[in-house]
């Protein structure tokens, strides 16, 4: 899956990138990801800092609450 790159690079607009692919894979065969972060050198946000929050918002849209 090939998705538009998101506008901003902000650590929000990362989260809520990722979050965005999780939901789209929900439930699919596919359980790999791959995120191209070429396009970001000189960036507000790239490199590490752009990887962790992309990994943030993955693993929080996967986050269930299960123990009551």
């Amino acid at each position: 899956m090939r998705l538009a790159p998101f506008p901003s690079s902000t650590s929000a607009a990362a989260e809520t990138a990722a979050a965005g692919v999780i939901g789209r894979l929900k439930g699919a065969a596919d359980a790999e990801v791959t995120f191209d972060l070429t396009g970001f050198k000189g960036a507000a946000l790239a490199g590490a800092a752009l990887a962790a929050h992309l990994a943030l918002g993955a693993k929080l849209k996967t986050y269930a609450f299960d123990k009551y």
